[in-house]
């Protein structure tokens, strides 16, 4: 009778019927005390059931009744491991190696031990030897390759969770740490191969659905991102982080509206400096400015050093034309950064210093690059600019018509608008800028013959023989024109033309506003004309673009030679 309970007890606990497999040992320890296998298996149904100190209880019981077992020596370092007294727990695995000098299962168990007690020399001589005594043995290969990931022995983990794979094809463990691996080294591919093979063996696991799309987001597969981010909430709608990634790959997208709603979700769930920031920029791009201000400052009540929190509120206030505000601001940007171009250039402005002669490359390229995704609609429609529209009628008066002929080179290029136009006059039309993200977007639209990433100095120095060079809206991140002016003489062909336009100051030479933009004088631009004997065709007093609500004065120049 007690053999037969004993089996049922048995196959019960490997069935997982815990508490069942729990009555059943008890039973058979009521009829015989000294039943080891019974002991042994109720102290391992207490372990699993979370009840350790009543599991040591069993297994020590049984112990005294077969001191010489090992398997009963490595089931109270498990529980002693569980229980997280490692010192006690590598004693116990130490006494069942001693007594079963081959049992690959306790080499990898005290490795286990040591890694937790960082002694890796240790763990790594020990996961080693239970790999020799037992070479299929998959865990100790997964184990091991943890350790050698801690030791920042990428390839060789690499390797060693392939071999796990290969022996074990539902380690979902394995196939995600090998996921992870290659997430930190950059090859996003090879993760999301691996973390699909996850969610293949566990696809209603939510963080495994999370994961996978932190690595489209990573490989900037967006709406894949998107899908899983939305899977894992589906499966865990309390997932502390999903509604933050999720917002993430809806702004990579662009898709400001639900960015924004899944940011403040995040917010109302687990709030995150970096939740309160975003929010704040997407008010930024709305326009919403007091908004914006409100959420920069909660960022900044959580870390008073948040540098692009100080940026972006400093931006907000400038727009809104509280300088003093402003100014705090970037100076507490130059404080975190010392001696940053960039800054020291804006604070010029705003505290109306002397101005140098040209703003820092770095600063047009990183104003530029944040600008280009919405650049066109906001010029365009919050801006009514013009200023591209009113060139070519310009330039059209000396143009023949009907024939693309002209060489044009489009100086500070952007995003397109004046190639648009001009594209009709070129036989070879040719855009600069000096931001990447600007000259993609300008790609995108297939007007150019050539896009180039330089300056304007470098690009006039670099070309010759055009028959058109454009400046529109230029020179409002140059102070001073006197080597652009020779410069575009000699890159110009006989009979070719200038045409520019600038923004309007009576103080001569030129100014930096509190807009962070330069402007020129009418009288220092006649004096660049004459110095360089260009042809003065026509100077137009035009209205540039309308800014709050104020409309924003400049000259429209067309020189020939």
């Amino acid at each position: 009778m007690t053999n037969k309970l004993l089996e049922r007890a048995i196959q019960q606990h490997q069935q997982g019927s815990l508490k069942n497999a729990l009555e059943n040992y008890h039973k058979v320890l009521e009829d015989d005390p000294k039943q080891t296998a019974a002991l042994h298996g109720a102290g391992i149904a207490l372990s699993q059931l979370g009840r350790n100190d009543e599991a040591l209880h069993y297994i020590d019981r049984a112990l005294l009744l077969e001191p010489q077992n090992a398997t009963f020596q490595n089931s109270r370092g498990n529980i002693l491991s569980q229980h997280g007294k490692l010192v006690e727990a590598t004693i116990a695995y130490d006494q069942a190696i001693q007594l079963q000098p081959d049992y690959a299962t306790a080499y990898n168990n005290i490795a286990n031990c040591f890694f937790r007690q960082k002694k890796f020399d240790n763990a790594k001589k020990a996961y080693q030897k239970a790999i020799a005594l037992k070479p299929h043995f998959a865990n100790a290969h997964f184990n091991y390759a943890r350790l050698l990931i801690e030791l920042e022995n990428y390839h060789q983990a690499i390797a060693e969770l392939k071999r796990t794979v290969a022996m074990s094809s539902h380690h979902s463990a394995a196939f995600s740490q090998l996921a992870h691996v290659y997430m930190y080294l950059g090859d996003f591919s090879k993760a999301i191969t691996y973390y699909e093979k996850r969610l293949a063996l566990e696809p209603e696991n939510a963080d495994a659905q999370y994961d996978c799309g932190l690595a489209h987001l990573k490989d900037n597969q967006f709406q894949k991102a998107i899908d899983h981010f939305t899977n894992a909430l589906l499966l865990n709608p309390e997932h502390p982080d999903c509604h933050y990634s999720l917002a993430t790959a809806y702004l990579q997208r662009g898709d400001h509206k639900e960015a924004l709603l899944h940011y403040l979700r995040q917010l109302e769930k687990k709030p995150q400096i970096e939740c309160y920031y975003n929010v704040g920029v997407l008010h930024m791009y709305q326009e919403r400015h007091r908004e914006a201000i409100d959420y920069f400052k909660q960022a900044l009540t959580l870390d008073p050093n948040y540098r692009e929190a100080h940026l972006n509120i400093a931006a907000v206030y400038l727009k809104i034309n509280q300088i003093k505000q402003a100014i705090e601001h970037y100076e507490s940007t130059l404080v975190l950064k010392p001696n940053d171009s960039e800054i020291e250039h804006i604070l010029t402005a705003l505290q109306k210093k002397e101005a140098p002669p040209r703003a820092p490359d770095s600063y047009v390229r990183h104003l530029f690059d944040e600008y280009a995704t919405y650049y066109d609609q906001h010029l365009t429609l919050h801006l009514q600019y013009q200023v591209p529209q009113k060139l070519y009628q310009a330039v059209e008066t000396e143009w023949n018509g009907g024939k693309a002929e002209w060489r044009i080179l489009d100086l500070g290029c952007g995003t397109g608008l004046c190639g648009e136009l001009f594209k009709p006059m070129a036989k070879e039309l040719i855009g600069i800028d000096v931001s990447e993200k600007m000259l993609i977007t300008a790609g995108n639209k297939n007007i150019y013959d050539k896009l180039e990433n330089q300056t304007l100095q470098e690009a006039l120095n670099n070309h010759q023989g055009f028959n058109l060079i454009l400046a529109g809206d230029v020179f409002t991140y140059i102070g001073e024109l006197d080597d652009i002016f020779e410069k575009v003489k000699k890159a110009l062909a006989a009979k070719g033309l200038f045409a520019l336009t600038v923004e309007k100051t009576h103080q001569f030479p030129y100014e930096l506003l509190q807009t962070i933009r330069y402007a020129h004088s009418k009288k220092y631009i006649i004096a660049l004309i004459k110095r360089n004997n260009f042809k003065l065709l026509r100077f137009d007093n035009i209205v540039l673009r309308n800014q709050k609500g104020k409309a924003i004065e400049g000259y429209l120049v067309l020189l020939g030679l």
